[in-house]
């Protein structure tokens, strides 16, 4: 034990370290004076925890020079070369940790990419330069015979260089030049270029190897004039405000996000967009990469390697846009100008686990320490943020009533599925009117689109005698079909919650009887498809088909005219552009509707709306075919309408009377744990420290449960909840802050989820 505890010192100097842990606290720790260089805030250290006092890796959020009137354990080394949290980002980091409930260690944790986190030494890009040798070379100063793939090579280093870019990487220059690997060493050997590491050199006035950018090809109309002009004050000189920008599907907001980012570059700032699915990405990228210089992504789905470069790229100052899902929010651009958050109403932006942020407000919060402009885009603005734009005073709406070139909106034909089924026989996934417009389409040589937002071939696999129904043995949900042959027996019963699989029984395992499929999916669509239309190229778009690759390779088959259409879920409901889509079948506008959620209306309103506007986006006389069971329900008549106006004003006297978002906050306390008995047991105890809670802060909070959440198991974990509702954050905050320390005590699992998205 002799060196793990300091002797008491004067002007002992602490650091405060917070870990990866579910512990809600900091640790204090000596910083030995051996280190062989100053200790920094938002480096990582290794040091002793707990009482095995196992080594384990957590960052220094504090340094104090203090004497300590107890023996502290000593900080065995720094892990970190350099902070891989900033100042600005560890403000942020605490905000959250303190909103959301969550301790700070994972907060941090969360912030930085795990391939970043592994690397100890974080390696910056490799780039290569042009030499006073090479110089000569190319002005014919050397009498040196140069191949055609050298001269090649030196010549477009040379044009790097009068750009004022510090150099290039090598997979650029062999894509310029289809020179070889070779050739470059053949270059560096003889002293005409040289290697060096981009980190020591990047600058923010420092332009990207991009080599063209593609200027517009057509001028802002008068509606987005006019929101530029509004725009560019805040970001000449900058301060914060949240801008809305709702604009009509195809009314041309990423055209007002790319002059905006524009603006910025010209400042010297960077810009961070966020988009709410990985998928998402592709399109935009290529966008934004055809008119801006140093377009980044981070995203899970890249390589250790290639998320690590980005993020280096990025924190040199040399990525000047960084686009990417919800955690490219905490992207480390140390010159920050700009905040967009595209489909800012998407409930993907709220993380499911700890920590549970939300993307967009989070965005927000970011711009207000920073004193930046944040731009919420959307054709379908949340109900919080509309409320908010008309409300607060630094939110302001902008609005794109019409599309771009004056184009209408798509009509759109709403069917009565009840109906439907009355005049024909069988199970037809296809309308008689859909089936008219696909073939319409398909002799004209034009695209379709068609969205059912459910996975697989069926919903149930149930018995229609016993009424039997195959569930998950983890969860308290049924199974889903997915079909391999024709032989029902021959699929197999996914879970969607836990991911386990399980082998389709031949008969009812109760009566003995067939079992039959019930429910639609994309599968069993698929399958129609291709027997009703034989000649059509279509390819399926879901999360069961595609991985990224896959999908950005459908999504350039489809813009060649390779594919006639494409069939998915809401992957293909929002973010795309294709201009010679001139229809939309919507194959059950129904599926969010049965959601036990005070959400589902304006789900079912956004996601139709939003894949409706995927029509006629180049040319007029597209349309729009809605299959729905409920034609009167007021969310599809709304949608059918494109009246987003009258759809919030009537949602938003619902929630009113009812005291919902966004006239009044939510919360949720959330138990699970494998025993039945003890979650009940300590929801017991639960609800008592909430109860205390509420008793000491004098809050205008209310407590409900605990209940059973719609779906009471999963992954094996029985669940109860408690919903906490008050007029305000503020009060709700009171309240956790009181009870956080002791919910997080109890011996089971307690996840505290503020301002929830979904209450499944």
């Amino acid at each position: 034990m002799q060196g793990l505890f300091s002797k008491d010192e004067p002007n002992l100097l602490v650091a405060s370290v917070a870990f990866d842990s579910p512990l809600d606290k900091l640790f204090d720790y000596q910083v030995p004076s051996e280190l062989s260089a100053p200790l920094q805030v938002g480096q990582r250290v290794q040091a002793p925890f707990g009482r095995a006092n196992r080594l384990q890796i957590g960052f220094c959020v504090a340094i104090t020079d203090l004497s300590s009137a107890h023996p502290l354990k000593t900080i065995r080394k720094v892990v970190d070369s350099r902070p891989l949290i900033s100042a600005e980002l560890l403000v942020l980091a605490r905000w959250i940790s303190s909103y959301y409930c969550c301790p700070l260690g994972k907060v941090l944790a969360g912030m930085v990419p795990a391939s970043v986190k592994r690397s100890l030494s974080v390696k910056p890009p490799q780039l290569y330069r042009l030499t006073d040798s090479g110089r000569a070379c190319l002005t014919n100063q050397l009498s040196v015979r140069l191949g055609p793939k050298q001269r090649a090579v030196l010549q477009t280093l040379a044009e790097d260089d009068q750009s004022g870019s510090p150099g290039l990487t090598r997979r650029s220059i062999i894509d310029r030049t289809d020179c070889s690997g070779p050739t470059l060493r053949s270059l560096v050997h003889k002293g005409y270029m040289e290697l060096f590491a981009a980190g020591d050199c990047f600058t923010d006035e420092q332009p990207s190897e991009d080599a063209t950018l593609s200027p517009p090809d057509w001028s802002p109309n008068s509606q987005q004039q006019k929101a530029l002009d509004e725009l560019n004050g805040v970001l000449v000189e900058p301060c914060f405000g949240v801008h809305l920008l709702q604009g009509v599907t195809g009314s041309g907001k990423t055209e007002v996000y790319i002059r905006a980012i524009e603006q910025i570059i010209k400042l010297g700032r960077q810009a961070i967009v966020l988009v709410p699915e990985i998928a998402l990405t592709t399109q935009t990228l290529q966008r934004f990469r055809s008119r801006l210089p140093g377009v980044c992504v981070l995203h899970s789905g890249l390589s250790s390697t290639q998320r690590r470069q980005q993020w280096l790229q990025i924190a040199c100052g040399y990525g000047k846009v960084v686009v990417g899902p919800r955690s490219a929010v905490f992207a480390p651009a140390k010159d920050l100008g700009l905040i967009i958050v595209d489909e800012e109403h998407e409930p993907s932006y709220k993380q499911d686990t700890q920590p549970r942020y939300h993307g967009r407000d989070v965005a927000i919060k970011r711009a207000q320490l920073l004193n930046i402009p944040v731009i919420l885009g959307s054709a379908t603005p949340s109900l919080e943020s509309l409320y908010n734009s008309q409300r607060l005073p630094h939110f302001s709406l902008i609005r794109l009533s019409r599309r771009v070139h004056d184009l209408p909106m798509p009509k759109i034909e709403v069917i009565d599925l009840r109906q439907e089924r009355r005049l024909r026989k069988g199970l037809h996934i296809f309308s008689r009117a859909l089936e008219s417009q696909l073939r319409r389409i398909l002799d004209h040589g034009q695209q379709a689109i068609l969205l059912l937002n459910r996975r697989g071939y069926a919903g149930f696999v149930s018995c229609p005698t016993c009424d039997y129904v195959l569930t998950c043995e983890n969860c308290d949900v049924t199974l889903t079909y997915h079909r391999h042959s024709r032989s029902v027996s021959s699929g197999r019963a996914l879970c969607h919650y836990c991911l386990s699989e399980s082998r389709v029984p031949a008969n009812c395992p109760t009566c003995g009887q067939k079992l039959i499929l019930l429910g639609i999916g994309t599968q069993r669509a698929e399958q129609e498809l291709a027997r009703k239309f034989p000649q059509a190229r279509f390819a399926r778009v879901d999360s069961d088909s595609m991985d990224r690759r896959k999908y950005k390779d459908v999504l350039e088959r489809f813009g060649r005219g390779d594919l006639d259409i494409l069939l998915g879920t809401q992957m293909i409901a929002k973010g795309l552009d294709f201009p010679r889509v001139h229809l939309v079948g919507i194959l059950l506008a129904d599926t969010s509707l049965t959601v036990p959620d005070f959400r589902s209306s304006e789900r079912t309103f956004q996601l139709a709306a939003q894949v409706a506007g995927r029509a006629g986006r180049a040319s007029p006389g597209a349309r729009v075919v809605l299959q729905t069971f409920n034609p009167d329900f007021p969310a599809i008549c709304f949608a059918t309408t494109h009246d987003y106006n009258g759809f919030a004003r009537s949602e938003l006297a619902l929630r009113e009377s009812l005291g919902y978002p966004p006239f009044g906050r939510l919360a949720r306390v959330i138990l699970r744990s494998p025993s039945l008995s003890a979650v009940g047991r300590e929801a017991n105890h639960a609800a008592a420290i909430i109860a205390q809670a509420i008793g000491r802060s004098q809050s205008p909070v209310s407590s409900h449960g605990p209940l059973p959440p719609p779906i009471g198991r999963i992954s094996g974990q029985h669940r109860l909840q408690f919903i906490l509702r008050a007029p305000q954050a503020k009060a709700l905050h009171e309240v956790l802050s009181k009870a956080r320390t002791e919910l997080f005590k109890l011996p089971v699992h307690v996840a505290i989820d503020m301002d929830p998205v979904n209450l499944l």
